[in-house]
């Protein structure tokens, strides 16, 4: 079950198809939801009571990449990254693990 949708990015962050492509935050959609699973080690679904976090965590990690890869805003990019980890932090859970992957992703 995917934690975002593409409409949800678009809408929370107004990009265009000309910004991203379908493809390209789909892509993104797929790998933010191993991260939010390996971050909280956990897979949640939609009936858990903090559920609504992790998909605005998701979405949040999802627009960090697309600004990352195609805007080249780096520090913003960074900044909506730690923001959506905080959010996972917030849950409370144990173990919460840093995630690792904002440096990982390059651009293909």
């Amino acid at each position: 079950m995917a934690y975002t949708t593409i409409g949800k990015v678009r809408n929370l962050f107004g990009f265009s198809e000309k910004d991203a492509s379908d493809e390209a935050i789909t892509e993104f959609i797929a790998y933010v939801d191993s991260e939010v699973e390996d971050i909280t080690k956990k897979e949640w679904s939609g009936s858990e009571e903090h559920y609504g976090k992790v998909e605005e965590a998701a979405t949040i990690f999802v627009g960090s990449l697309v600004y990352k890869r195609f805007r080249d805003k780096q520090q913003l990019s960074k900044q909506l990254w730690d923001e959506g980890e905080k959010k996972l932090r917030d849950l409370g859970r144990t173990p919460y693990t840093k995630a690792t992957s904002y440096e990982v992703v390059e651009e293909t």
